[in-house]
């Protein structure tokens, strides 16, 4: 089985604006609970706050790589390996961090409903 090393950057920094979008939603959501679980709800906060700043990280280094999509193995510039690395990496930080927050999201809204 072959992996691609083809990047679209257009498709790349579309999902990074949908996660970024769903990182702010997140946050929205946590702010509209008024009781209970202080802890938790400050942590979400944080959670989907750190999501939306990674967002502006990776929007901000796709702006500094040149070219409309990159194919890494065939790439010579080793900057801009680099510095897609970089971006790649902060996107899978950035996913973790919504899949962390959403769970803590669905824990909150259980508790309410279930009164926990």
């Amino acid at each position: 089985m072959t992996v691609s090393s083809y990047v679209n950057l257009k498709y790349f920094g579309e999902f990074n604006k949908y996660t970024t979008a769903l990182g702010a939603a997140a946050f929205l959501y946590f702010d509209k609970f008024e009781s209970g679980y202080a802890t938790l709800r400050t942590i979400g906060a944080v959670l989907a706050a750190a999501s939306v700043f990674i967002g502006i990280v990776i929007m901000s280094g796709l702006g500094r790589i040149q070219g409309a999509d990159i194919d890494y193995r065939q790439e010579k510039d080793k900057n801009k390996i680099f510095l897609f690395r970089i971006v790649s990496r902060a996107l899978f930080m950035q996913l973790l961090i919504l899949m962390i927050a959403i769970i803590t999201a669905g824990w909150l809204s259980v508790s309410k409903i279930w009164k926990l």
